[in-house]
Order: structure tokens, then sequence, then C-alpha cells
């Protein structure tokens, strides 16, 4: 049996993280074949509600921080969450080894809209959406 707090083969920590990342990290994450960023955590104590799963909140944030930088990627450039839509689909708990995927279904010069889910062992936790109003220049047309 693999140990709880054991980290998955090919996940790094990430180097740079907000003061409010380094709130819910360590944040991890792992480059897949197909281009795929996976970004992860482990569930700690420090996660969740008095009902003893990862509080919707911790959910919520990890979301954000999996479809902004999503957005990042794909538009090179910062944004900010503008919307967040997200389905709690089942519990995540202490020991869990919680990761994220997310995709940009379409972009244009200001705007990157995203989808993605938070799985534990292949068991999806969260459905996520959200919408992010880009900074800066554009390098594309609508």
């Amino acid at each position: 049996m693999v140990d709880a707090w054991e980290i998955p083969a090919g996940f790094a920590p990430i180097g740079e993280l907000s003061s409010f990342g380094r709130l819910i990290g360590p944040v991890y994450e792992r480059l897949e074949d197909d281009g795929t960023l996976v970004r992860a955590l482990r569930v700690e104590d420090k996660h969740t509600n008095l009902g003893g799963v990862v509080h919707g909140g911790v959910l919520m944030s990890f979301a954000d921080v999996i479809l902004g930088t999503v957005s990042y990627r794909h538009a090179a450039r910062p944004g900010a969450s503008i919307r967040m839509v997200s389905d709690f689909v089942a519990p995540a708990r202490v020991g869990d080894w919680l990761e994220g995927r997310g995709e940009v279904t379409k972009a244009t010069r200001s705007i990157v809209f995203a989808v993605g889910e938070l799985t534990v062992d292949g068991r999806t936790i969260l459905t996520m959406s959200g919408t992010y109003k880009l900074r800066g220049e554009s390098r594309q047309t609508d």
C-alpha cells in the first residue's frame, strides 16, 4: 500500500505561489504527455469543514487556480476571474490526492472561457467552468 502522504511520481512542487495559494498548498504539478497540466494537492486537516470533508471554499479556490492557470497558458497573459460556476459532486477527505485539470473552450482578445474538474483516484469531486478577463495587450483577434 502507498503511504497516504507520498507525492505521486512525476509531480513537483510549484515554485511560486501567491500568498493565498500558499494558504491552500502546497500545490504540485505535472505535465502529461499530451501537454495537459495537472495541478494537485494532498488534502490536510486545514482543508476540512466541521463535517470532516474538504470545505467547498477550498474546492472553489483550487478550481480557480486550475482554470486561471489554463487561461494564462492559453493567452500568455494574466487574467482575473469574473465568473465561476461549480457543481459539488462528491466529497474529498484528509489524505486524498486531489487533482485538477482544465481546458479552454473559447477565447477572444479579452476573455477566456474554460472548463475542468477536480478528481480523486479518477472519481469526480467537482466540475467547474470559469470566465477570465485578460489584462495587458492582446496578440490575437476576435
